[in-house]
């Protein structure tokens, strides 16, 4: 199992195998539990599984930041059972496989979405102004004088310009 970051959170991956080690395709989400545990141990939720387009027998599964934001920084359990019942046709209905794994969110996994987010909401909600003897563009914070970013502007031959912008290239 392995995971992968995005702005919407973290997307869990892993693979289902047979008894020989060969791809098990077409689980059905009834066949899949997966449960993601608080690191007090006093919070869960579960996560509903999407099998990859690209390579049958490959899953995954989402846990959205509001999860994790909720509950905090640390180590999180995750757990994936999976039941055999329809899989392997034997009618008994067994776990053949429990996968445990430690997810660690660390501040930094926090601090730098939430950066991001800061920088886009200044520059968006901020002032833009262009100094035309720098031939620069400068944004501000919302506060209108704080400056958060400078670009140069350029035309299509990358010359200097403030009358036909081709390209900007950030300078601070």
């Amino acid at each position: 199992m392995w995971f992968t970051r995005d702005q919407q959170g973290l997307r869990g991956w892993f693979v289902a195998t047979d008894d020989t080690g060969a791809l098990r395709p077409l689980l059905n989400e009834t066949d899949v539990t997966i449960t993601i545990i608080s690191p007090d141990d006093l919070v869960n939720t579960s996560a509903a599984i999407n099998e990859s387009s690209q390579k049958l027998g490959l899953y995954f599964f989402d846990v959205s930041s509001s999860f994790f934001v909720t509950n905090g920084l640390g180590i999180y359990g995750v757990v994936i059972e999976v039941d055999t019942t329809s899989v392997g046709g034997s009618g008994i209905p067994i776990i053949k496989s429990a996968i445990f794994r430690p997810v660690r969110v660390s501040s930094g996994d926090f601090d730098s979405l939430q950066t991001d987010v800061t920088f886009i909401k200044d520059v968006e909600g901020g002032r833009w102004k262009i100094d035309s003897g720098l031939s620069q563009m400068i944004f501000y914070k919302e506060d209108g004088t704080t400056e958060i970013a400078r670009f140069n502007l350029l035309d299509s031959a990358g010359t200097s310009t403030v009358t036909n912008p081709f390209e900007r290239v950030r300078v601070s």
